[in-house]
């Protein structure tokens, strides 16, 4: 239980972080509009430098979306742990009704889902 902890502190804590990668590049993306705004701006670094920021905005909505199927991993992985131990020691599927595993969970961990 203490590993869920540490596990949901983790989480939490790399999801603030990304938020203020965020909004560093907000402030960025801010400036680089005001530039473009000026006459006689260049258009073409514009979009050379407004291209590379989204670049960096998706990367950190992937680590975002890896950590958090990671996170559904270990909660999955919880479950059906506790599921397991408190009918026997048989295994019990804890995957909710109709949902693909592998959209939910394929993280490094511990894979897809199974």
């Amino acid at each position: 239980m203490d590993s869920i902890l540490l596990e949901e502190e983790n989480l939490v804590a790399f999801h603030r972080a990304k938020l203020e990668e965020d909004m560093e590049a907000m402030r960025q993306e801010m400036a680089l509009l005001q530039e473009v705004d000026k006459p006689g701006s260049n258009i073409d670094q514009y979009v050379e430098q407004m291209t590379a920021l989204l670049e960096i905005k998706r990367q950190g909505i992937q680590e975002l979306q890896v950590g958090s199927r990671g996170w559904g991993c270990i909660l999955r992985n919880t479950a059906g742990a506790l599921a397991a131990a408190t009918t026997g020691g048989y295994a019990v599927d804890t995957r909710q009704a109709g949902h693909t595993p592998e959209l939910l969970c394929d993280c490094v961990k511990c894979g897809p889902c199974s």
